[in-house]
């Protein structure tokens, strides 16, 4: 098995789009820096290009993790808060018993 620096087996990345797992030249599959989810350069619109992907010390984050950033600033700027992450939006308490939480996983 090949793994890539993030552990994950290179064999299984496949995109979140199309569920193709051939990655070519100027088609790569790239992986989002937060969620981990892998899309093709051609399957994201736009479109990301080589030159995009050029520096390899940049974050990339796929189009969902922008939406749920954006939403989040959004609602942090409305109620005067500063949550970090959807999950702090919503106590354990407030999303109901069976709700699971990132501190159960620590």
């Amino acid at each position: 098995l090949e793994y890539d620096e993030e552990g994950i087996d290179a064999e299984e990345i496949f995109c979140s789009a199309c569920h193709g797992y051939e990655s070519v030249p100027s088609n790569d599959i790239i992986l989002c820096d937060t969620c981990n989810h892998s899309y093709h350069q051609r399957c994201i619109q736009p479109p990301i290009s080589d030159e995009a992907l050029e520096d390899d010390e940049s974050d990339w984050f796929c189009p969902v993790c922008v939406a749920v950033a954006t939403l989040l600033d959004a609602v942090n700027e409305y109620s005067g808060k500063d949550w970090p992450d959807v999950h702090s939006m919503f106590p354990k308490e407030r999303r109901g018993p069976d709700a699971e939480s990132s501190e159960d996983e620590e």
